[in-house]
């Protein structure tokens, strides 16, 4: 986590991460190393290490990491396979119904991707599906729609203590309203009265990059 945290080195982070895949490979991180694959434009080592994780300690994270890596290498087929098999033995599983729905998306069906996001209802502080809700009533004008889900998300984030994590959902909120209204001046009042209620020394100043 140093080499990319800390010196923005996704190579020398890959490189660690790989070494400790092979040292342990059973307690790898292998969905985090084969996310850094595709951070750095590699979708067919991500392909390898993932492939390589789901055969050795699979997690529902690796199978969502695999749609993209596959999709991104022109193997749409693979993809919708891989989130297909993902879900399968992980029924249910957010990240991959997530995942799933952006693969729609990206293959270019919309339509489908839009109803199947709205079908699921959100639960707590979950962000699952309201910023996913929320991008698809904005793409089609749907303002107030849009704002609703992220107003209740934020709300959920507050009432659960997570003051970062609501605060950057406002800032969602409030770029949706710019880019959907144009609307500058209220997206800048939806933040500064969020931050009016919520007093920002509430949040730890490590987090604020994060919410930016």
């Amino acid at each position: 986590f140093y080499a990319l945290e800390v010196r923005d080195d996704v190579n020398a982070a890959i490189t660690a991460f790989q070494n400790h895949a092979e040292i342990e490979p059973m307690q790898a991180w292998w969905a985090y190393l084969g996310a850094l694959h595709l951070e750095a434009g590699q979708p067919a080592d991500a392909e390898r290490v993932l492939v390589r994780a789901i055969s050795v300690s699979p997690t529902a994270l690796q199978y969502t990491y695999l749609s993209q890596a596959l999709f991104e290498q022109g193997k749409d087929s693979a993809a919708r396979a891989t989130v297909a098999a993902g879900l399968e033995r992980y029924p249910n599983n957010e990240g991959i119904e997530r995942g799933r729905i952006e693969l729609l998306y990206a293959l270019g069906d919309a339509r489908t991707a839009d109803s199947l996001s709205h079908t699921f209802a959100m639960h707590g502080s979950d962000r699952f599906p309201a910023a996913l809700q929320a991008g698809f009533d904005a793409m089609h004008g749907k303002l107030a729609e849009a704002e609703l889900h992220l107003a209740r998300a934020a709300a959920a984030r507050d009432s659960s203590g997570l003051v970062p994590d609501a605060l950057s959902v406002t800032i969602d909120r409030a770029r949706i309203r710019l880019s959907v209204a144009g609307d500058t001046v209220g997206a800048v009042a939806l933040v500064d009265r969020w931050l009016a209620d919520n007093r920002s020394t509430s949040v730890d100043p490590r987090d604020w990059p994060y919410a930016r």
